[in-house]
């Protein structure tokens, strides 16, 4: 009796299981189906309509990586102008179905007909990590819509990205903190030696990443040591430090050019001419890392960079990390002495990018 009875109890077993199987793979099957029909409704919709954005049926996106605390000034489906860079309108959006409010972005598509695009996104990541001393380096990018209606719900939009693609995370902001921001992000638009400046510093940090603001700080009150690189830590280091060292040249010939002989008389009373011109500080006055004149150091910087440059497969034993973050920062001191030379006042470039003071206040 008790062989058939555990017979029985394993037939019962097996039943169970070949249903619960079953039942899986039709739900699998079902699912598979239904991920099939919306990948080939995909396909017939952009093969109908165009995907190289900003166009006449796709000139709204969201920007990637930035939303706003919901508060009491914004409403739900609530689609509130903000700011203007240029061809680009932005605006505050609170759909109902998302946990934050959203920056969105209007392109005007005669943008395309511009030898280059200098995207409101690329602004927005450097102003963010210059106010923040290059320690926060973040990305934003585009998520282009179709036929954008600020009444539907997010997930009901049309998007040309798949959501898989997108960033996936956001930086919460205040509205006022992009006021703050207002004149580093007119001068970025309008300054093209800056904004390329701005960006060969970022890409040397991004290189060679140490505390900005320590390297500039006098040795009791920092928080961090730069130190050199352990031995079995320098052979990897080296390239890094040799691509950072040649994009803070870069940054610096950005704003101030390359330097003419400094024994012709005539040329470099040019080259100090161009310094005046385009920075406060005085070329004679000391680089206090650097333990010499700015004037010095920037005919340095160009004799340290061809070393960087040229290295014709040799391995830079005389690489030191305290070289590189002397140029780093000496780029960072120009840039941000540039910025104060150049900047317009925040209340007027508030006024200039057009930025609704309610949201504001």
């Amino acid at each position: 009796m008790k062989n058939k009875d555990n017979q029985k109890d394993s037939f019962q077993k097996q039943t169970q299981t070949g249903d619960t199987t079953r039942c899986g793979d039709k739900s699998k099957s079902k699912l598979y189906k239904l991920f099939e029909e919306k990948e080939q409704s995909n396909f017939e919709y952009f093969q109908k309509n165009q995907i190289d954005a900003p166009n006449e049926i796709m000139q709204y996106a969201i920007i990637e990586g930035i939303g706003f605390n919901k508060d009491e000034i914004l409403c739900q489906n609530e689609f509130l102008s903000f700011f203007n860079i240029g061809l680009e309108k932005f605006y505050c959006w609170t759909p109902s179905d998302a946990e934050f409010s959203l920056l969105v972005a209007k392109v005007d598509p005669i943008i395309k007909k511009e030898k280059l695009w200098k995207t409101s996104t690329s602004i927005f990541e450097i102003a963010f990590a210059l106010s923040s001393s290059l320690e926060m380096i973040l990305e934003f990018d585009y998520d282009w819509i179709y036929n954008f209606d600020s009444s539907k719900k997010i997930n009901n939009q049309k998007y040309l990205k798949k959501r898989e693609e997108t960033l996936g995370y956001k930086n919460i902001y205040t509205h006022h903190k992009f006021g703050e921001l207002a004149s580093l992000i007119d001068l970025l638009n309008r300054d093209d030696k800056f904004f390329i400046a701005c960006q060969n510093i970022i890409a040397a940090m991004q290189n060679h990443a140490f505390c900005q603001i320590c390297a500039l700080t006098p040795e009791h009150l920092k928080e961090h040591s730069n130190q050199e690189p352990n031995i079995w830590e320098r052979v990897s280091l080296i390239p890094k430090m040799e691509s950072a060292i040649v994009q803070a040249t870069r940054c610096v010939e950005a704003i101030l050019g390359k330097p003419g002989d400094r024994k012709i008389p005539l040329k470099l009373e040019r080259v100090k001419e161009r310094w005046r011109r385009n920075v406060l500080i005085d070329p004679d006055e000391e680089f206090k890392l650097g333990e010499k004149s700015f004037l010095e150091f920037y005919y340095d910087l160009f004799t340290l960079r061809g070393y960087a440059s040229h290295s014709l497969g040799n391995l830079s034993y005389q690489m030191q990390r305290c070289q590189t973050i002397e140029a780093q920062s000496f780029a960072w001191v120009l840039i941000k002495d540039y910025y104060k030379k150049l900047r317009m006042k925040n209340e007027k470039a508030l006024i200039t990018l057009n930025f609704n003071y309610d949201l504001l206040n």
